[in-house]
């Protein structure tokens, strides 16, 4: 019986001995390094890239002007499959938009609107240059009435602002004047649509309009094509 208490022990010691020793060899074995996980973060478009856009938003503006398509349709500029952003076209063609109105619109929800029935020989005529106004889940106040607000605000330079969209000198040769101060539209249907009376070189008188339709804000050289506009946009859903 004595001896088989001793076989006991023995046995016991050598297996704590044996799980001691491959306890040391598990930690003191090279450990494998863990899988390197790579985050890619976004590159941002250096000086280079945004000259280039730049460049290209001016040269497919002057090729807009230069077509003598003459069905009604919309143009939207873009560089490698994307829409080039509305601030870099309007500093690329020099135009700009109040700076209160233009923290609200979405850089890349916007188009040009030419009419058909006012196409010249050489370019169109009459453009409307369709802007629309992000998604604000976090705004605060009224975002209408700081609109429309911005919008009256903006008329004291609207025309001079707009004017390389809707009367570019390549196209006009000089640029018109604005007449009158804006006003309401005369026309009972027309709501929120404000018009200026615009004279050209020759002392021929045109306008000058804009509406704020819904998330919508259309300006354009003409107020019927302004209309027409609105009501396309509208159709389209």
């Amino acid at each position: 019986r004595m001896t088989r208490v001793i076989y006991l022990l023995v046995f016991l010691v050598a297996l704590i001995v044996l799980v001691r020793v491959v306890w040391l060899d598990e930690v003191t074995a090279p450990q494998e390094a863990p899988e390197e996980t790579v985050v890619v973060f976004p590159v941002s478009q250096n000086e280079e890239t945004s000259s280039n856009i730049a460049v290209s938003a001016r040269t497919q503006f002057n090729n807009y002007l230069e077509s003598k398509q003459v069905d009604d349709r919309w143009v939207v500029f873009s560089e490698n499959g994307m829409t080039i952003p509305l601030d870099t076209f309007l500093t690329a063609v020099g135009a700009r938009i109040e700076p209160a109105l233009s923290g609200l619109l979405h850089q890349s929800a916007w188009q040009l609107y030419s009419c058909s029935d006012t196409v010249a020989d050489r370019a169109p005529r009459d453009v409307v240059l369709s802007m629309r106004f992000s998604l604000q889940t976090n705004y605060q106040g009224n975002l209408y009435a700081d609109q429309i607000a911005s919008l009256t605000r903006w008329e004291q330079q609207l025309f001079k602002d707009m004017a390389p969209i809707l009367f570019p000198k390549e196209y006009y040769g000089q640029t018109p004047q604005q007449a009158t101060p804006f006003r309401d539209s005369a026309q009972v249907t027309a709501v929120n649509l404000r018009q200026a009376t615009v004279r050209f070189a020759d002392d021929s008188e045109g306008e000058m309009a804009y509406v704020l339709a819904g998330d919508e804000l259309l300006v354009g050289s003409n107020m019927q094509c302004v209309r027409r506009a609105q009501e396309l946009l509208f159709d389209r859903g």
